[in-house]
């Protein structure tokens, strides 16, 4: 149950709204930049640029090369700082759009862990995609597309460096380290790296209780009962999580530019987890109530306790992949050409010990799940009518092999296999029109088919056919200083192939959890209004949501189990946000502040045994507040170029309490951290960096769900007594770069990201 809950604290991260990007021909500004970028990368000289965030169609381009934002640290640590992008709990998101697909240089990033591996002096803009048009996956949300800077020359180039976060009250570390080898030649480039973390959570601990309400249908003789009585059972407790993994990433790969309009390349990545491990200890009292009155009056008397001990190892988890790709241009069409070989493997053995005053069970589960993905996607692009048409197609093929047995006679094996083969062609052209403004339309269609295998139990076998248009349209303008945009798309989430499954798993005594092989895919209609007049940007947007994708809780049976599952909402959800960002640069002070508001219309008419209707009206409509503000201060060098500058940061993030789907965060979260950096060696070759965060211990969550004859609440648990999930940490980052010519030239961009995602 503590995964639902935690599940959902991730979910309240990914608030709604905004718009999208158009291939808009080069201006003036673009070119002024890009001589700005040269002159940094070879005269290595101090230089005053223009506004380092402008608009490209509706998409924000935010320059990095040149700002405070290039010394930031990592990658991750820089996109926090970009305008359109925020963090929550340690997660980047797009404002209003969740979790993006990030691309380096074309390429399609498949590890996020490579983020941290690049540094942000080596990043040469950013540009945030909120609405992506038609030859993106219809499940793609947002898209965030980094470019890094190139220097010149052949020859080898390593950098090596590692980050060590330690939590200042108990016992959670974070340390990783990781060393990336690059050697170009005239047109050739090669590259590998090696990263190894290590992951130490020493204690996560919560309070949860748990209500469920029946209406009891017959008596101790098992007949039947014509009034139907309510009772109710409450689980109340405290959990503890605690785990440990430590693995390994290898990638090695080259690039070939055969001349001015052709190159081709290859990379593989290999993931490899040496070891998990993890303990999930709950205490629970089991309590039951046999009265509505008493119901009222909280007087519920105790029948059982129960103490559970779940060990979980992890063995033989690794992922490979392969990508290959070609770029050309024939005559006037431009080639984008990619393959893609996804496969992973994965073991955990689960060892739940239970022991209560009723009984006690000794319960050992094995779940083995392998999944693999072949995918190509083909981009044909040329001018055409004084504007530009790209079309093309992506297929993809997934097989996905799951098993689960179980000691336990109550639930049952299974051995199931899921095959899904999506076709998708998309055809998008794009125009500028003299006093009109930039127009960009856009059609995809999706074939999807679907089957779902049970090898032990039959009955649940399932097969289904999709057929899907998803149009795109965008409009975008300047008119004085004001530059605008407005864009329409509609989406799609699909459920995880986990969500799928039709086989009931034990968590516990009183838990079992299953998917839903009937789970319609998630529709979603995007509007959004977009406006950048010097630092202020302004975002609005409109979502509505049809057949949401949610898990939920069911009463199981008569003695207070629950099953959760998952289902789609048969209401639509209305979201509007409106979020505000100033970034203006004020002598040695770049300020970054964003301020929003988003707000959900959502309600339900749910079964509620206390009422004397038997059903309860629910709503969830809280509206969610953000306030981050971001301050760095460059402080001044002796040395002309910039180099050795110190940097400081006071940075503050602040989140309301509110509802986020069918959860309700019940507090605010605030997050106050500072940052330091000192840069030293010739050309700033060496760079330490020591961040402080959550500086006053209020980066937690507390979070309650009413599903009407169910509800759950979930309370971190602080103090002295018991540790918890720690923000408040104290991170030292040491990068050491020699002769870092290179960026890898790779230009990859990968196929079917979002179905590797759902594996």
């Amino acid at each position: 149950m503590i995964q639902l809950a935690l599940s959902m604290l991730a979910a309240t991260s990914s608030i709604v709204c905004q718009a999208e990007k158009m291939e808009a021909p080069s201006d003036s500004l673009s070119a002024a930049q890009d001589s700005i970028y040269k002159s940094l990368t070879l005269q290595e000289v101090k230089v005053t640029v223009p506004s380092k965030t402008r608009m490209n169609g509706d998409a924000m381009l935010t320059r990095i090369v040149g700002t405070a934002v290039a010394n930031a640290g990592t990658a991750v640590d820089a996109l926090a700082k970009v305008p359109g992008m925020m963090t929550r709990n340690g997660e980047l998101q797009v404002i209003g759009k969740g979790t993006p697909i990030y691309y380096v240089n074309g390429r399609k990033v498949t590890d996020l862990t490579e983020l941290q591996r690049i540094s942000s002096h080596e990043i040469k803009d950013v540009e945030v995609i909120s609405t992506p048009g038609a030859r993106y996956d219809a499940q793609t949300s947002a898209v965030v597309r980094i470019r890094t800077l190139r220097k010149q020359g052949d020859g080898f180039g390593i950098t090596l460096d590692t980050r060590d976060a330690k939590a200042l009250s108990c016992t959670n570390n974070q340390w990783n380290s990781n060393l990336r080898v690059n050697y170009h030649h005239r047109s050739l480039d090669v590259f590998g790296g090696f990263t190894y973390d290590q992951n130490y959570l020493g204690r996560y601990a919560t309070r949860v209780t748990q209500n469920t309400f029946y209406k009891q249908r017959s008596d101790e003789a098992g007949n039947a009962v014509e009034n139907y009585l309510p009772f109710a059972y409450r689980q109340d407790g405290t959990t503890d999580l605690s785990q440990r993994y430590n693995s390994v990433n290898l990638q090695v790969g080259a690039d070939w530019q055969i001349d001015e309009k052709h190159s081709v390349g290859m990379k593989v990545e290999h993931y490899e987890n040496l070891k998990g491990v993890g303990d999930f200890l709950m205490t629970n009292n089991i309590s039951k109530c046999d009265a509505l009155g008493n119901m009222a009056k909280n007087d519920y008397r105790l029948i059982d306790r129960l103490l559970s001990n779940t060990h979980t190892d992890t063995d033989h988890s690794r992922s490979w992949l392969a990508n290959a790709y070609y770029l050309g241009k024939w005559g006037k069409w431009e080639i984008d050409w990619n393959v893609d070989y996804y496969q992973t493997n994965e073991s955990v053995d689960t060892y739940t010990s239970e022991v209560s005053e009723i009984e006690n069970r000794e319960v050992n589960s094995l779940t083995s799940t392998e999944n693999r993905l072949i995918a190509t996607k083909l981009v044909l692009s040329r001018p055409l009518g004084r504007g530009k048409l790209n079309f093309g197609t992506e297929l993809a093929f997934v097989n996905r092999k799951s098993d689960y047995s179980i000691n336990a006679t109550s639930i049952s094996d299974s051995r199931n296999e899921v095959e899904e083969n999506t076709y998708a062609a998309f055809v998008e052209y794009g125009k500028m029109i003299p006093r009109w403004g930039m127009w960009s339309l856009g059609v995809r269609y999706e074939h999807v088919d679907f089957s779902y295998e049970d090898a032990l139990a039959s009955s649940a076998n399932l097969s289904r056919r999709h057929d899907h248009l998803y149009p795109y349209l965008s409009w975008a303008t300047r008119i004085g200083e004001v530059q605008g945009s407005v864009s329409y798309a509609v989406k799609t989430r699909r459920p995880n192939y986990r969500n799928l499954r039709s086989n009931i798993e034990y968590n516990n005594r009183f838990t079992l959890s299953t998917g839903n092989p009937t789970l319609a895919n998630e529709t979603r209609h995007e509007v959004g209004v977009n406006a950048r007049w010097r630092f202020m940007a302004l975002s609005l947007g409109y979502l509505y949501t049809k057949d949401g994708i949610y898990d939920w809780m069911y009463p199981y049976d008569e003695e207070g189990t629950v099953l959760v599952s998952w289902v789609n909402f048969d209401k639509p959800i209305h979201q509007l946000s409106a979020f505000v960002n100033l970034s203006p640069v004020v002598g040695i002070w770049q300020p970054n502040y964003t301020l929003g508001v988003q707000k959900q219309w959502l309600s339900f008419s749910l079964d509620d045994p206390r009422s004397a209707t038997g059903k309860r009206e629910v709503s969830y409509g809280k509206p969610m507040m953000i306030c981050n503000l971001n301050n760095a201060f460059r402080l001044p060098t002796k040395n002309e170029d910039g180099k050795g500058a110190w940097q400081l940061e006071l940075n503050s993030e602040l989140m309301s309490a509110c509802h986020f789907g069918n959860a309700e965060i019940k507090n605010w979260s605030w997050n106050l951290s500072c940052a330091i950096q000192k840069s030293f060696l010739s050309h700033d070759a060496l760079t330490l960096r020591l961040v402080v965060s959550d500086i006053f211990h209020k980066t937690y969550n507390n979070v309650a769900i009413d599903l009407g004859n169910h509800i759950l609440t979930q309370t971190h648990i602080l103090g002295q007594e018991r540790n918890c999930y720690d923000f408040q940490r104290l991170t030292l980052t040491a990068r050491y770069s020699f002769n870092a010519m290179g960026k890898t030239r790779y230009k990859g961009k990968g196929a079917g990201k979002s179905f590797i995602e759902r594996m």
